[in-house]
Formats: C-alpha cells, structure tokens, sequence
C-alpha cells in the first residue's frame, strides 16, 4: 500500500511534467536518501533505525521552470498517508515544493506555488547542513511557504525577493491570514554572504519575526556561519517551536542566536553548531550544541557520526549519538 501510493504520487508528477513541458526542454532529476541510526538518546530511542528521503524534479526550457519536490517522510513509520502541500508533518509523501519561475528579464522572475522559504540560515534537507537534524533556530522559520513572490538581481552583489503569501505557520488551513515575507541578500566581496530578512505573522502567534545571518568562507576550506533570530511575542500569544523538538522548546520565543562551522580535509568534514532561544517569560532559555564529523565515500555520499546536546536552563539535558548516511543523486531525461 505504500509503495504503490508513493508511486502514484510521483507518476502523477512526471505525467504533469510531460504534459505541460514545451518542445526542447529538459527535465531535470535529483533528490537522496537520509539514514539515520540512533545509537544512543537519553530519551530512550537508541538502537533506532530511521529513513527518510526526497524526490525532484525540475523541467526548463526557453521559458517558464516547471518544479517539484517530493519529501519521503519517515519511511519506516507504519502509519502512511500522502500528505497535502508543505510541510503538515505526518509520514508518507509531503510536498514540499510545487511552482513555476517565469522571467520577466534578465533581472526579475516571478514565482507561484510552494516554494522554499529564504527566511533563516539553515536549509530543510538533509544535504543542507553538516548535521544530523536541523539546529534550534530552524523551529522558529517558516521552512516552506505558499502563495507568489517576485525575485529581483540587479547586480551579481544584491539580490531582493518579496512574497505574499497564506500564513506560513498553516499554509494549508481555510485561514484568510496572509503574511508578507521579504529579504535582501548582499555578497559585497568574495566569501562574504548577509542575508537580512522580515517575515510578518498575521495571527501574531509568533509576531514578526527579522533574520539576520552571515557566511564567510574567505579561509580556504573553512566555513563559518552567524545568525540572530528576532520574533515578537509580547503581539500575541508566542509559540512554541514549530515542529516537534522533544519538549525542548517552550512558548513565547523571543530571540536567539547561532554559530555554525565547518572545516573540510580531502574527503573529511568536521562541523560544531552552538545556538541559544530566549523565551518570554517561561524561565526557561535553551541551548543546543552538535558536533559531527563526516566522510564522503564519493561525491554524492556521506557517511557521519553526530553528538547533539539540548539543554533547558531549568535543569533538563539529553544527549543523542547519531550515525547518518545521506546519499543524493541528479541526472537528466
């Protein structure tokens, strides 16, 4: 029943491709597998095996780009279901991203669908960041959102997006709440990267939240990255995290910040994350802290060992061991 339903999902995908590509185009296939064994959680889930995965396609020709993404969620849950767009969680095939990019010229295009957030530091994929999860401060940003957005380049060193679109904490609901979302990315000089973007919240659940994050790389295969997380609490009722976190994160999320670094040798990656929350009257701040090391078997394989520790100034601490096996591929038909 799953893999059929799976199945279905993507044929359907493929055929809609077939159907809509114009002569010349060429469709564009990618995507990878995330294995993930829990060898030690103080949570009591060691000796844990989870899968996970995602399937792309892209088709582009001379004009507009035809895209989507299929996350394979928890593969071995024995509860599946084909999820709806974006992000609602569950397990068996959630879409994270479907939409079409149509230039307008050489400086502007105009996007529609789901589509990616630019809001925040980390990725959502596995081949994203260095680590075994996302950190602490990704719980906080809308990872995918849904609605239209008008991308703008105007010189290779800036580059301005803005969206409308439905609120990005239930992108699927009979809500009318819309919110806004727009960032600005600066490159000023070689491995030098500022991202600074504004995402409202209607509902002021969150309140609106500012995202203010840098990469450097100027070091030869050392890479470090800083972000500042600001949300509003105090315009609504604060929220907690917006996905599962184990309990580790508390309503009414203020601020945080984070420090992430990798350094690369041949085939070797060693990577350290720290990133801290503040919360609005709860008493109770949190830190996480990961570090891995990695080693690539081939250009598109990984093979890591992961420590994370997530700590709640009141007193609760866990630590997790995860050894992960993330795997992407691409080709073209």
């Amino acid at each position: 029943m799953r893999k059929s339903t799976i199945a279905a999902v993507m044929a359907a995908t493929l055929v809609g491709f077939g159907a809509v590509g114009s002569a010349g185009a060429v469709t564009e296939l990618s995507g990878f597998g995330d294995i993930n064994y829990d060898a030690f959680s103080a949570s009591g889930e060691e000796g844990h095996f989870r899968a996970a995965g995602e399937f792309d396609i892209i088709q582009k020709g001379d004009g507009p780009t035809f895209r989507a993404d299929l996350d394979i969620l928890d593969a071995l849950n024995s509860s599946p279901q084909v999820d709806v767009p974006s992000g609602t969680g569950g397990v068996g095939v959630d879409v994270e991203q479907i939409n079409v990019t149509i230039p307008v010229n050489d400086m502007a295009t105009v996007v529609a669908g789901v589509f990616n957030s630019f809001h925040g530091l980390e990725g959502q994929d596995a081949t994203d960041y260095n680590f075994a999860a996302n950190g602490l401060l990704w719980q906080y940003v809308a990872s995918n959102v849904a609605g239209g957005m008008v991308a703008v380049t105007p010189t290779d060193m800036i580059s301005v997006k803005v969206g409308y679109i439905n609120h990005w904490l239930d992108l699927v609901a009979a809500d009318p709440a819309n919110d806004v979302i727009a960032g600005v990315s600066v490159t000023p000089m070689d491995g030098v990267g500022i991202n600074v973007s504004y995402l409202t919240d209607e509902t002021e659940t969150v309140g609106d939240e500012l995202d203010i994050n840098a990469t450097l790389s100027m070091v030869e295969n050392l890479v470090v990255s800083l972000e500042y997380l600001m949300a509003d609490p105090a315009s609504g009722s604060g929220a907690s995290a917006i996905t599962g976190t184990g309990g580790f994160v508390s309503s009414g999320f203020d601020n945080g910040y984070g420090l992430h670094a990798a350094y690369t040798v041949g085939d070797i990656t060693v990577a350290g994350r720290y990133e801290a929350a503040t919360y609005e009257g709860t008493g109770n701040d949190v830190t996480w802290g990961s570090a891995s090391a990695g080693y690539n078997l081939n250009p598109g394989t990984v093979v890591r060992l992961d420590y994370t520790n997530m700590s709640v100034d009141s007193g609760r601490s866990e630590d997790t061991v995860t050894v992960q096996l993330v795997s992407s591929y691409d080709g073209t038909m």
